[in-house]
């Protein structure tokens, strides 16, 4: 069933609903306005015959360009492959290409940006490596033609130290 309301006339119509479940036409055949009954929670979308209709957002359909940021996308059309993403306040997203150098590990650079070094180009590191991060959990310098050895779960001893044919300790 179709209500038609206003099909001839300029003035205010008002629409009760009631229990009606045919759609509602509003205006003229030349400046209409159908509505259909909501079977799905969404947005409203108007279509270009005046059809309104509701539905979920579709980001293919109803999003046109790139999604900034603000709005939960990268604000890029394209990702190069194997880049790293990393952000930028409400500007388009970062991207970080990979190291150009087998082994380069990601650290930060002067700014707080990600960025790539080698292990012999590491700036120095302030404090001690302790050993269950890769270091030797002391700053003692070994002695000269000493051996680092194990001493504790904490920390290497290297106080050992071979001399001539023998071990000395």
């Amino acid at each position: 069933m179709v209500i038609n309301l206003n099909n001839s006339s300029d003035n205010v119509t008002n629409i009760n609903t009631g229990s009606s479940n045919g759609n509602v036409t509003i205006g003229n055949p030349l400046s209409s306005l159908y509505l259909k009954k909501f079977t799905t929670a969404g947005v409203l979308h108007n279509a270009a015959d005046g059809l309104i209709s509701s539905s979920l957002v579709s980001l293919t359909a109803d999003v046109n360009g790139i999604l900034p940021v603000p709005n939960g996308g990268t604000g890029i059309n394209d990702i190069t492959t194997n880049n790293l993403i990393y952000g930028n306040g409400t500007s388009p997203v970062n991207l970080l290409a990979p190291g150009v150098t087998t082994g380069m590990i990601l650290t930060t650079t002067g700014s707080g940006a990600p960025g790539w070094l080698t292990l012999a180009t590491l700036p120095s590191t302030s404090g001690i490596l302790q050993i269950g991060n890769g270091g030797t959990g002391t700053n003692t310098v070994p002695v000269q033609g000493g051996v680092i050895y194990g001493s504790s779960a904490t920390a290497y001893g290297t106080t050992c130290r071979i001399s001539g044919s023998g071990i000395t300790v």
